[in-house]
């Protein structure tokens, strides 16, 4: 099981990515992953899961930021939208999971806004994710 951040302060992880695929998800959801075609979007989503086209770990691991707030985030914003969150838990794995696996603890709101921001929206190397109050 992963460790659970509260996100006091940022958090930062390098990894390798299978398949080119991330995942940003609250656990237990009912929703299933939306399918990506990199070539057209770099993140596709559903009400319950975010996916975002990173580079292939064969080519080198992806540098990811996970924090409250989007002043001054460098990147250029890929995704902008709500997530359902249940437990108050949002999970950023690789599509299954057993590469890696980060939980952050993100309070009880059902539903919370997500901004994710690239390097580059076609081959990223560096992601933030953000959790943002509702405008």
């Amino acid at each position: 099981m992963a460790h659970v951040n509260n996100l006091a302060k940022d958090d930062r992880f390098s990894a390798g990515v299978p398949w080119g695929v991330m995942r940003i998800e609250s656990p237990g959801s009912d929703w299933g992953i939306p399918e990506i075609d990199p070539l057209v979007s770099p993140a596709e989503s559903n009400p319950g899961c975010i996916v975002v086209a990173v580079v292939h770990d064969d080519i080198g691991p992806v540098e990811v930021t996970v924090g409250v707030g989007d002043r001054n985030v460098p990147g250029e914003l890929i995704f902008d939208g709500s997530l359902e969150v249940r437990h108050g838990v949002v999970e950023i794995a690789d599509l299954v999971g057993t590469t890696f696996c980060h939980q952050y603890q993100v309070g009880p709101d059902r539903f919370r806004r997500i901004k994710v921001f690239a390097d580059d929206p076609e081959e990223a190397q560096k992601l933030s994710v953000r959790f943002v109050e509702e405008s």
